[in-house]
């Protein structure tokens, strides 16, 4: 049997944050407010369900685990760039296919990161989050900004990077606009 002190260092071992590398995704509506201020909150609260709801088809589909949904954006991490990628290049095409045949679908723009996070699935933090929030940040409606970093691990070839000064963060973030059209 345990000694209680062999309890409490053990419980507090399990608890301690755990460090690993994740690609982590932002998504932002582009234009929600003045959307919302054109269209009234009835019609607001059913487009952002549908939009929701397409976004966790999405997430679910390349294996993304959503950490945080706030307004009209989530934050999602993958185990894989790759899947991170994926995911967002197919909520550009759904958006895109739907806007061609429905004649109108939101603008979203999506930052992706691949970095070393700490804590759990339900509670991802370091400065990769930041990172990834920031690019979403800078990216225009419709795109997809993914850092150095992720496309290397994501297997994909890199063109078009810049360099993107990015609020808070002291160094220039190397970054490029994902191809997503079909």
């Amino acid at each position: 049997m345990r000694s209680r002190e062999e309890l409490r260092s053990a419980l507090h071992a399990e608890s301690r944050p755990t460090g690993s590398r994740k690609a982590l995704m932002f998504t932002d509506l582009a234009g929600s407010t003045s959307l919302v201020e054109a269209i009234g909150d009835a019609a607001w609260h059913d487009l952002s369900a549908w939009l929701d709801g397409e976004m966790r088809r999405c997430f679910h589909e390349h294996n993304g685990r959503e950490v945080d949904h706030a307004g009209d954006g989530f934050f999602v991490v993958f185990d894989a760039a790759g899947d991170a990628i994926g995911c967002a290049s197919t909520i550009q095409r759904r958006l895109s296919n739907h806007r061609r045949l429905h004649g109108y679908a939101p603008q979203v723009r999506i930052g992706i990161h691949f970095g070393d996070v700490q804590g759990s699935d339900s509670a991802v933090r370091g400065a990769a989050v930041h990172r990834a929030a920031r690019l979403c940040a800078a990216a225009r409606a419709d795109a997809i900004l993914a850092s150095r970093e992720a496309l290397e691990a994501s297997g994909r070839s890199i063109i078009g990077l810049q360099k993107f000064t990015l609020k808070g963060i002291k160094e220039p973030v190397e970054a490029a606009e994902v191809t997503w059209e079909a």
